[in-house]
């Protein structure tokens, strides 16, 4: 009788043991879901957020640069801060100081047509075959400080430090608010910008297509044999993927931001 009622008791307790690691087997399963459906809420979060800063970054600089033309009555763009005439050297593009170049999968061919008044010549929509993204006149390539087509400035120096060209060794700056015979209210007076992200959130510089707000560029002239595009002015974020894909000349009337480039547009 006593080895029945042991039998009976080790059915019981194996029983109860069976039944927990079901419940704890069932839990932890329930755990595993709803962790995982935390931890993508998390990471959409995370991206989302990062799209958000950019967003703000892009619409910052954009701004700025409106506010410095209407200290200065011109755009932020002239390789010479004391030289700012139709003919003077002007830089193609500003790029933040900090971060590496994004990949430029844009295409587009370069017209040989010739600007009359500074003979540079400009990029034009086309279908034609794609271009390299190191290749001078479009977002991606590689940095010259040197002046003249396609050259670059920064961000920084423009909008913040007033340095011109090549940071920090650059003696060029734009003159002070204060600074011009009988008009005490015109003159640089940055920052223009309160604060200035090292890179993009995804460690690329932000780019803007400025030589596009050059006087010559800002109307068509005709009566020539030539014509000056009007091209969208931009900054631009390569966003998630790191991938330039709005090309940098685009009419301002077609003009349509690609891929999930994050783009403010001044002009």
């Amino acid at each position: 009788m006593k080895t029945f009622r042991r039998f009976v008791n080790w059915i019981k307790d194996t029983r109860g043991v069976a039944t927990s690691l079901i419940e704890a087997t069932a839990t932890v399963a329930v755990g595993a879901v709803l962790a995982g459906v935390a931890v993508g809420g998390a990471i959409d979060a995370i991206n989302d957020s990062k799209v958000q800063a950019a967003i703000g970054d892009v619409s910052s600089i954009g701004q700025g640069i409106i506010t410095f033309y209407k200290d200065n009555s011109f755009f932020p763009l002239f390789a010479n801060g004391q030289k700012t005439g139709a003919g003077d050297d002007f830089y193609g593009f500003l790029v933040s100081e900090n971060g590496t170049y994004p990949t430029d999968s844009t295409q587009g061919t370069v017209d040989p047509t010739t600007n009359i008044a500074s003979g540079r010549t400009w990029n034009v929509p086309a279908s034609g075959s794609a271009v390299a993204w190191d290749v001078a006149g479009y977002f991606g390539h590689k940095p010259d400080y040197a002046g003249g087509k396609d050259s670059h400035s920064t961000i920084e120096g423009q909008l913040i430090k007033n340095i011109l060209g090549m940071p920090p060794s650059s003696t060029d700056a734009y003159p002070l608010r204060g600074s011009y015979n009988g008009d005490p209210n015109r003159g640089w007076n940055g920052p223009y910008i309160s604060s200035m992200p090292k890179t993009d959130p995804w460690g690329n510089k932000y780019i803007v297509n400025i030589e596009y707000l050059h006087p010559g560029f800002l109307s068509t002239i005709s009566g020539s044999n030539s014509s000056l595009p009007q091209i969208a002015v931009i900054v631009l974020s390569a966003g998630p993927n790191r991938n330039i894909e709005t090309p940098v000349d685009q009419p301002f009337n077609t003009f349509k931001a690609q891929g999930d480039d994050i783009v403010f547009r001044i002009k």
